[in-house]
């Protein structure tokens, strides 16, 4: 199996996140790759991150990839600290070069959308949703 496959991809991302020292001041590790079912959804702490893939395209030799990606700053406390854990994941990894020596995959991931802010009922939280795209090879 070839190293781009979404599941690299998501852990690219995710472990420039959780090497973030400013993100992970704010969710301790908190970086996740898909929603939670809905028996979790009122006990996950946060604040918290989630990085949502909505589609995208490869190519013939399975090398390269697009993803289309929501990636969710979350917050029971408050709108502000939403935009915030936002703000940092942003600056983390907007229009930046991923690469980690243990995943075969190296990327880069740009904000198409700037995000939708809102509050979850299921969760009871507010967000900020921003829509990128993870362009990554492997």
């Amino acid at each position: 199996m070839s190293d781009s496959d979404i599941g690299s991809a998501l852990q690219l991302v995710r472990r420039t996140l959780i090497e973030n020292l400013p993100l992970q001041n704010l969710v301790s590790g908190r970086v996740y790759t898909s929603h939670f079912l809905d028996f979790d959804n009122k006990t996950t702490p946060m604040p918290l991150v989630i990085l949502d893939p909505r589609g995208g395209d490869a190519n013939y030799s399975m090398q390269l990839q697009r993803v289309i990606l929501h990636i969710y700053a979350y917050s029971e406390r408050s709108s502000a600290q939403a935009a915030d854990v936002y703000h940092k994941m942003y600056t983390a990894i907007n229009g930046q070069r991923l690469s980690r020596s243990s995943l075969d995959i190296g990327g880069y991931v740009y904000e198409i959308e700037r995000p939708l802010t809102g509050f979850n009922d299921q969760i009871r939280g507010w967000f900020y949703r921003g829509t990128f795209i993870l362009n990554s090879a492997g």
